[in-house]
């Protein structure tokens, strides 16, 4: 009767194991699926970041010639003195994308909020998709909305 009890017992807890195993790996899975849809799912998103948050990464790291690609316009005429320009530029500020309004199938604005020693700042850019990148329009206006004001 005992050795029943304890082979019963511990084929209920194989079966346990077995049960959180499958429904661990099948909810990892699903989790899997809806990261990737949710990265994927707007041009104006780079590795889950926005555009403007994907260049202050870059600004981070040093990284300026990795982020001229994403930019297009009048400044960006001479992409070596933008580059320079830009490497002096304090764009460490926190920064969140508020909102974004498509304009057509490959146009949108983003609004932005800043907040620079407590006070907290909106602006607007505008992105295009040009190649398959999505680039943030740059003039002299909007650069010193984004590193600047």
């Amino acid at each position: 009767m005992f050795f029943k009890m304890f082979y019963l017992y511990s084929m209920l807890n194989k079966l346990f194991i077995a049960f959180v195993l499958i429904f661990s790996a099948l909810t990892s899975k699903l989790n899997a699926q809806n990261t990737s849809v949710k990265i994927f799912s707007s041009p104006l998103l780079f590795y889950n970041e926005d555009i403007l948050s994907y260049q202050q990464i870059m600004h981070k790291y040093q990284r300026y010639d990795e982020m001229m690609p994403f930019f297009y316009g009048p400044l960006c005429n001479n992409k070596v003195a933008l580059e320079k320009r830009i490497s002096d530029e304090d764009f460490g500020y926190d920064l969140s994308m508020v909102g974004s309004k498509q304009i057509n199938s490959s146009e949108w604005s983003i609004t932005y909020q800043k907040i620079i020693y407590g006070t907290k700042k909106n602006f607007k850019i505008n992105c295009k998709l040009i190649n398959d990148t999505c680039r943030i329009y740059l003039d002299e206006t909007i650069y010193k909305k984004i590193f600047k004001d």
